[in-house]
Order: C-alpha cells, then structure tokens, then sequence
C-alpha cells in the first residue's frame, strides 16, 4: 500500500477541525493559563507579550481572536480573563506541554533542550499520543538508571 506524504504544515492543517485554535492561539492560551495559575485570575496583555517576547499589539491582536473563540474575555484596555473553555483548554495544553518536556528530559536531560524541543513538537500531537507518552514517561522514569548509561549527544 503506497503511503502519501504531506509537509508538516499540510499534515496540521488536514487535522484541523473549524473550532480548532491555531499553534500561535495555543502559545497564547497555555500562557494565559500559566499566568492565571501563578499570578490570579487576570493577566495583562503588556505582561503577556513581554513572556511570549512579542510586541503589544501582536498580543492584543492575539488576544481579540481567543475572544472570538470563547476561551477568554477582555476588558478594554484592561485585564484578560480565562473562560471556563478556556481554562479547560489551558489546563490541556500545560499538561501537554510538560508530558512532552518531561520525556524529551528523560531522553537526554537537558532542561533547555527539552523546553524547546516540547514547544516545537506539541502543536502536533494528539491527545492520544500524549496520554501515552505520560504513560510512559512514567514507565521510563522506572529505568532511568539504565537510561542515563546511553550516550547524550549524538553528531549528525
């Protein structure tokens, strides 16, 4: 049976249902969720942009689209607030988020290295994926002995 093959990009956007967020609205979403967890229940779009290293109205305009979307609320000039979707799809993409880093960790224990690696390969996995793969890590972490033997870097 022939395989067809697709870029990354295709690949996404033929998975992508009409009330999917795009990968940039789930940078957004997870960080105001981060931001609501540590700091209350409201986030500054001034605050938002510094952590996400855009500019303000990048943030705004990011903002005003996850309104549209029902995951957040916005006053004018004023605070952000997490819907109740919101906060459900928030808590999601953290935990999908750290599932991904926890096990790239595993893999090669460099902290930095994993961070990016989980925020580039997140937007591309599924729920059914990461359930495994906390599944997983959970069963690595048993053999993490045997794991740190392997070798760390590998020259390509």
């Amino acid at each position: 049976m022939a395989e067809d093959f697709f870029t990354a990009r295709s690949y996404f956007e033929r998975e992508r249902s009409g009330d999917e967020i795009t990968s940039s609205q789930e940078d957004y979403l997870e960080m105001i969720y981060r931001m609501c967890i540590a700091e209350g229940k409201r986030v500054k779009v001034s605050e938002l942009a510094k952590r996400l290293n855009v500019a303000v109205p990048s943030a705004t305009k990011a903002v005003s689209r996850l309104v549209g979307t029902g995951l957040v609320s916005c006053e004018r000039y004023g605070s952000v607030y997490l819907t109740e979707k919101g906060r459900c799809k928030g808590a999601y993409l953290l935990k999908r988020h750290n599932v991904l880093k926890e096990f790239f960790c595993i893999l090669h224990s460099d902290a930095e290295l994993a961070h990016k690696e989980a925020e580039l390969a997140e937007h591309f996995m599924s729920p059914q994926t990461i359930f495994k793969l906390e599944y997983l890590n959970k069963m690595l972490k048993k053999l993490e002995n045997e794991l740190e033997l392997m070798p760390q870097t590998v020259k390509i």
